[in-house]
């Protein structure tokens, strides 16, 4: 006696094979869908299975691999029992079945049943035909073909859509998946399909999915670009279409990955902040000079006539000192317009940090370890190396301050050609372009992803962002150098901060 299991869609294919094979002593399950003899066999172990290739959740081409990676199934005996074997080629082998059988005439498929069944008995499958058994006996039907064909057609156009389909049954498992959803959500086909739609996303929007899924039959439901929900890392956006026919009912979800698209576009909007800030600052340092410059001069003039009067000298002193910082704050400002570049002038890049250190290394705390790693070979840039000297001694101070007592201060130089992708992200620079790369890296405590968005603001702080104006200058200083500057840093891994200026005559 075998333990068998018949999945069919056709109830009188079901019956058929159950007389059949319960006349014979055989034990018999059957299912009508995949879906369904996937929940069979969760607590069902049978040593033959009879699986119909066209079928609803779960067709037989997409259930035999399934079957196949599931380790307690992997000896099952798996035969494919064909409708369309004369107007489809059946490739055995690629479903991971065993032996197909035609569908035509009951008396002679009940052969072919048999005798697969009697060379299992007697261990001799692999005397089994890997043809289609009993294709003489059937013929081709047109109506068939031009189904096929338009299956086929339909097919070819969703497995090279850029948006990840799926279909979910009643009960929200996934029955179909394109190849753009398997590559969204990063899991194989195989385990894929069965599970539930909902559980993919994280915890806290799963109600919110199964909230977008309870779709009236003349309706859609949408989760948009504004408020898309995270999958696997990802943010996404769906739109649900219901579907009803005589049968069933099941839910098309076509999906979107926008992530990239919500960070330029984030993007986009950080830079026309900066822009706007950019242009208060440039006006206000511009008043500011006009002030200063009557302040300076009142204030010249007043210690020269207060001098021989100690007790007015000393309060003019304390203004000279107040006018002095003023008029640093000033310059920073100017920096951050992008105003200034007074003396650009032609440097290696490595010489300049070479000297730029015995300087910094000063005033920094004895317990912090600075390395370099400096290219050779590598093309001069066209910068004024003092405004660079406030570039890399503000970088170095963050570094130092996210640190917060010892550690390692890593600085090193390369030449970089711009590709495609970088164009993409970076507004002015085009592709083929050679820039010089200075970075910093520190093994402090990094930022989340909102500091590092904001750390170029004029007077944004955090514990160890809290330099005023120092690193919103760093970022004009080198935007007029017709350079940029990214970062990447994660909490408690550490930040990197990287300087690109355009090459001089590069080295290629």
């Amino acid at each position: 006696m075998k333990k068998i299991l018949v999945i069919d869609n056709h109830p009188v294919m079901l019956k058929f094979m159950t007389d059949l094979l319960e006349k014979q002593g055989h034990q018999v399950l059957t299912a009508e869908d995949g879906l369904s003899a996937l929940a069979i066999l969760e607590s069902y172990i049978p040593d033959i299975i009879f699986v119909d290739l066209i079928m609803p959740n779960i067709s037989g081409d997409k259930l035999c691999p399934i079957i196949r990676a599931k380790p307690e199934l992997k000896d099952v005996y798996l035969v494919i029992l064909s409708a369309i074997a004369a107007e489809k080629e059946i490739k055995i082998t690629e479903f991971g079945a065993n032996a197909c059988i035609a569908k035509g005439p009951f008396n002679i498929m009940a052969e072919y049943v048999f005798a697969t069944i009697d060379q299992l008995d007697r261990d001799e499958t692999s005397d089994l035909s890997k043809d289609v058994m009993g294709l003489q006996h059937i013929h081709q039907r047109n109506i068939t073909k031009e189904l096929l064909r338009s299956k086929e057609h339909i097919e070819l156009i969703l497995n090279n859509m850029s948006e990840a389909i799926f279909e979910l049954n009643d009960k929200e498992k996934i029955v179909y998946v394109n190849p753009s959803a398997i590559a969204l959500i990063g899991i194989p086909e195989e385990k894929l399909l069965s599970s539930n739609f909902s559980e993919l996303f994280h915890k806290s929007h799963q109600n919110k999915i199964r909230d977008v899924l309870d779709v009236d039959d003349d309706a859609q439901n949408m989760i948009t670009e504004e408020s898309a929900v995270m999958l696997k890392g990802k943010q996404v956006s769906l739109n649900v279409l219901p579907f009803q026919d005589e049968e069933q009912r099941s839910l098309i979800v076509i999906m979107n990955n926008v992530s990239e698209r919500k960070r330029m576009k984030a993007r986009i909007e950080r830079a026309q902040k900066t822009e706007a800030i950019v242009t208060l600052a440039s006006g206000i340092a511009h008043e500011f000079n006009n002030c200063l410059m009557g302040i300076s001069g009142n204030m010249d003039l007043l210690q020269i006539y207060s001098q021989g009067d100690e007790r007015l000298n000393k309060y003019a002193k304390a203004m000279k000192r107040s006018l002095t910082r003023i008029v640093g704050l000033t310059s920073q400002l100017l920096a951050y317009a992008r105003r200034g570049k007074y003396e650009p002038q032609n440097i290696s890049i490595n010489a300049f940090v070479e000297d730029a250190l015995t300087i910094i290394r000063h005033s920094m705390e004895s317990s912090v370890k600075v390395k370099t790693n400096l290219a050779k070979h590598i093309s001069k840039v066209e910068v004024d190396p003092s405004q660079m000297q406030m570039v890399l001694s503000s970088v170095i101070a963050n570094s130092v301050e996210a640190m917060e007592g010892p550690g390692t201060i890593n600085i090193s130089t390369r030449e970089e050609k711009i590709d495609e992708e970088y164009v993409k992200h970076l507004r002015g620079t085009n592709p083929g372009a050679y820039y010089v790369c200075l970075t910093v890296k520190d093994d402090g405590k990094g930022m989340g992803e909102e500091t590092i968005s904001r750390m170029f603001e004029p007077f944004f702080t955090t514990k160890f962002l809290g330099r005023g104006l120092s690193m919103a200058a760093v970022f004009g200083i080198v935007k007029n150098h017709d350079g940029w500057i990214s970062v990447d840093s994660e909490l408690d891994k550490g930040t990197e901060v990287h300087i690109y200026l355009p090459a001089v005559n590069p080295q290629t």
